[in-house]
């Protein structure tokens, strides 16, 4: 949904844009000739009203075999969304896939999908998150605490999101002081700002391992 970094099963707005890339040795069938083989995307099972995404398909240059399809999705309702998509080739062969997404909408800053990356880590780990709040200025605060509650680390960025998913920080164990930490458990932090004063918050657990 929107970009390539998007997690099943995250966040986005009320007007997402469905991204797919296809491939196939043979060619994709765009034209749909016979009954029922039109590329289609299918949301929340409403199978009697499917999207035909036949013109929103663009081949890669100098090949026939893959393309991507990037299909505009408008006021779909706040909340959890299952969209299946499928595909024929030329010889009429069709192959489907299905993501799960979740509507919050712009009026409504969402944060969700809050995690760290590798967890337990031994040297370096990267906290990452996904908002409803594409293509816009984010300040990001991002603090680690001991399970005692005492603060070790604060790590603050400002930065443009491109899309839904958000990848800002990276972080080595070290404290404030620069010393490493000891192993164990710690509760990290993160908060985002908006421009227009909105805010998000939510928290989660890292394990460090010396």
């Amino acid at each position: 949904m929107n970009d390539r970094k998007f997690i099943n099963g995250g966040v986005c707005d009320q007007n997402p844009v469905l991204l797919a890339d296809v491939f196939d040795e043979s060619g994709i069938n765009t034209v749909g000739n016979g009954i029922g083989h039109d590329i289609t995307a299918v949301l929340d099972a409403d199978s009697k009203n499917p999207m035909i995404l036949n013109d929103y398909y663009v081949t890669d240059l100098d090949t026939y075999a893959k393309g991507v399809i990037q299909y505009p999705m408008f006021k779909l309702a706040d909340g959890s969304h299952h969209l299946d998509l499928k595909v024929w080739d030329v010889y009429n062969n069709s192959s489907e896939a299905g993501i799960d997404f979740v509507v919050a909408s712009t009026a409504s800053f969402a944060l969700e999908e809050v995690i760290n990356y590798p967890n337990p880590f031994h040297d370096n780990t990267t906290f990452s998150f996904q908002t409803n709040q594409a293509d816009n200025n984010l300040e990001i605060e991002v603090r680690i605490y001991s399970l005692y509650g005492t603060l070790e680390k604060t790590l603050r960025t400002t930065m443009y999101s491109g899309g839904y998913r958000v990848e800002p920080f990276h972080w080595d164990g070290r404290s404030d002081s620069g010393t490493l930490l000891g192993a164990g458990t710690y509760v990290y932090r993160i908060n985002v700002v908006l421009p227009d004063g909105s805010t998000a918050a939510k928290s989660a657990k890292l394990i460090f391992i010396r």
